[in-house]
């Protein structure tokens, strides 16, 4: 679905470069920055901004822990919120595909 396609794209680029960022933290720093410009500059689905946002803050938070161990905890969370945040997307496209579907099939709608 095109709608969605923009939100895919930012949040496929977000994911993936963390994943080939090699534990790289200066380069997640970056990744979660840019991710913030881009929920503040772009319209996001609000279900989709709170978990983006959450990622965010959380991410922030860990870099001001010295306990190795609390940190990386903490940077897996906010890592599984920018997960989370990509299954909303799929779950908004699937659902209203799925009202189209039901639309075209009772209505004779497009």
């Amino acid at each position: 679905m095109e709608k969605y396609a923009y939100e895919l794209c930012i949040m496929n680029n977000a994911i993936m470069n963390i994943i080939f960022s090699a534990g790289n933290e200066n380069q997640c720093n970056t990744v979660f920055n840019s991710l913030h410009t881009e929920i503040v500059d772009h319209y996001f689905p609000e279900s989709v901004k709170t978990d983006c946002l959450q990622a965010i803050e959380v991410w922030r938070a860990a870099r001001g822990i010295s306990d190795e161990t609390e940190k990386m905890h903490l940077q897996q969370s906010a890592i599984l919120s920018l997960l989370a945040a990509l299954g909303r997307v799929h779950a908004l496209m699937a659902i209203e595909e799925y009202i189209m579907q039901k639309n075209t099939e009772v209505f004779g709608l497009r």
